[in-house]
């Protein structure tokens, strides 16, 4: 039948030839309507003649999804509760079905009723299966519910606490279960009621041999790397210039060079660097800030801050490697001399390639008129 034929005929229901069910109008395809007021097949039987390949899943016979499809298509149902009544099948399966087909196209629904103002509400079916426990109308609903039905601690469904004491000061705690099958490298489990607690057990239990740093030495590979690594860096940064040219730096190095002493700046020695080696006497210059290495002319090496403690420290080892493997002290020419008394500084200089110094630092002495360095407080003195 022809479409202008079919919208304007009275003819308001059709007999499937195929499957024999009444299709109102509205649900009947103008191609397969008869005038004699059939229809060669209804839309339940040609969707099921495309799917022939279809596998019913378990919970439906074949009698029932016919049915199914008649529902769908002949008659327009959409709710998937009309369905579960008249077929008498669970809801999921049904649902689980439609989805399977991918029936396009159409929307269903199903009617769920307000746990707390129990008003029937419509939902799609994929929002409830698998169903869940709770379902509300509304935001406004859920929170209200929640209000008035609170479920805390021990009376949630999911509270899986178990009541310990703290390892520290024995307070009764709940605590998750895994926490209770822990256990450190001595199989003990310690819990805490607070971090507060944690800590201050920690500082007394974990102490000696227990501790994790107890005897311990890195590997022999890794200080090398280590070691390496510094000195690389400390190597690039003397060929950049970047680093170590301090004005009193650059004062004795215009002195050695003025009195054709040949030196190398930064010369490594072992793990140490030396301001300045003379490689023609194998002896050792270092420039010392006043500061930094703490001048005991202007600081009391009991009240001095932790950079000052290092430089001192690493100080005193460099001292005593390079006496060990040179053989020789170092000569100390601190900053405050080397910008006010150039000259003494000098004059120590040359006493000390000549073998001439008994003590090292540039603070020691001072220069007299006549030209002899004396050693301060103390009535010795050297004649130059």
């Amino acid at each position: 039948m022809k479409k202008e034929l079919f919208n304007t005929s009275d003819i308001t229901t059709y007999i499937c030839k195929k499957c024999g069910s009444t299709v109102q109008k509205k649900y009947v395809s103008y191609r397969y309507a008869l005038t004699t007021g059939e229809i060669a097949k209804c839309r339940a039987c040609d969707f099921q003649e495309r799917h022939k390949e279809f596998v019913l899943p378990i919970g439906m016979n074949y009698d029932s999804y016919q049915k199914l499809l008649e529902l769908i298509f002949n008659q327009g149902v959409s709710s998937l509760n009309q369905m579960e009544n008249i077929l008498d099948i669970d809801a999921a399966v049904i649902h689980n079905v439609i989805r399977l087909l991918n029936i396009q196209g159409k929307k269903f629904t199903y009617t769920l009723q307000c746990e707390y103002c129990n008003k029937p509400y419509d939902i799609p079916p994929s929002q409830c299966f698998p169903i869940h426990k709770s379902h509300y109308c509304s935001n406004t609903c859920y929170h209200n519910y929640k209000k008035e039905n609170p479920i805390k601690g021990k009376c949630h469904p999911q509270y899986n606490r178990k009541s310990v004491n703290c390892s520290y000061c024995g307070k009764e705690c709940y605590v998750p279960l895994w926490k209770t099958n822990r256990t450190n490298k001595e199989g003990v489990n310690h819990i805490y009621c607070s971090q507060a607690c944690c800590w201050n057990h920690k500082k007394i239990y974990y102490r000696g041999q227990r501790s994790n740093f107890s005897n311990y030495k890195p590997p022999t590979e890794v200080q090398m790397a280590r070691m390496n690594k510094a000195q690389e860096a400390l190597r690039s940064k003397i060929c950049n210039g970047s680093i170590l040219n301090s004005k009193p730096q650059l004062i004795v190095d215009g002195w050695l060079q003025e009195m054709n002493i040949d030196y190398k700046r930064e010369y490594q020695i072992g793990n140490y660097y030396c301001d300045n080696y003379l490689s023609q006497y194998e002896l050792v210059i270092e420039v010392m800030g006043d500061y930094w290495h703490a001048n005991p002319l202007y600081y009391n090496h009991t009240n001095i801050n932790a950079v000052q403690c290092k430089d001192i420290k690493n100080d005193k080892d460099k001292a005593l490697y390079i006496k060990k493997h040179l053989g020789c002290s170092i000569l100390y020419l601190w900053e405050t001399d080397i910008n006010q008394n150039p000259l003494l500084c000098k004059t120590l200089i040359q006493k000390y390639i000549t073998n001439n110094l008994s003590i090292f630092h540039s603070y020691r002495y001072e220069l007299l008129t006549n030209n002899t360095l004396r050693i301060k407080n103390t009535l010795k003195s050297i004649q130059l």
